[in-house]
């Protein structure tokens, strides 16, 4: 009976530590909305037109990439454990990088809240993290959606691993606010699954070239 008890002991051990590394792999689509427009007279429906009205994010094993629907951008990839972020304009041959570092950010404050709303059915915490008087980066985050943010800690860009390692966890809406415009994105639809790796890789026979701006 003692012998039971231990292997009974040993399984369900064993068995929480493997939910517990369990990482969130799949594919979440959000919709966008802009407001709060300061662009030259550019309007948000303008504005959406020509950045977006969906994003497809992909994330796998310390990969991620996003899809945009809009006039603009084409894709955005981060592959794991490099320090550039790979850019692929609709309206361009070539594929643009930047070392991740350039979107590096040091925030003036970080706040948790006790605010908690429903995305999808999943229960979300509120996270602010200010930069400064006019810039800030709200997240509802689920925590039933894991991430390990290690496997993420180049990718600097959006805000991406700055939130990561704050929560390590998915964010279903994200609130980013700027002297600009305010960009909203909010979960409409999540699959969990393992994505090809190729969904990562850049397109074969394309020329890839520092970015000049």
């Amino acid at each position: 009976m003692k012998k039971h008890f231990y292997l009974f002991l040993m399984f369900t051990l064993i068995s929480i530590a493997s939910v517990k590394c369990q990482n969130f792999n799949g594919k979440i689509t959000y919709n966008i909305e802009y407001s709060k427009m300061n662009l030259n007279g550019v309007t948000s429906s303008e504005f959406k037109v020509a950045m977006g009205s969906i994003e497809e994010f992909y994330i796998q094993s310390g990969n991620h990439k996003t899809k945009y629907n809009g006039l603009i951008m084409d894709w955005v990839i981060y592959k794991a454990n490099e320090d550039k972020i790979y850019f692929k304009a609709k309206d361009e041959v070539d594929v643009f990088y930047k070392s991740s570092m350039v979107f590096d950010k040091t925030p003036s404050k970080i706040e948790f809240h006790d605010e908690v709303i429903e995305v999808l059915g999943y229960s979300c915490k509120k996270l602010t993290i200010h930069f400064d008087e006019n810039s800030r980066i709200t997240s509802y985050y689920s925590t039933d959606l894991p991430v390990d943010s290690e496997l993420y800690k180049k990718g600097k860009y959006d805000g991406f691993y700055l939130l990561l390692s704050k929560t390590n966890a998915i964010s279903l809406k994200t609130i980013y606010e700027s002297p600009q415009h305010t960009k909203t994105i909010t979960a409409i639809n999540i699959k969990n699954y393992l994505v090809n790796g190729k969904e990562f890789d850049l397109p074969l026979g394309v020329k890839v070239v520092e970015a000049p701006w």
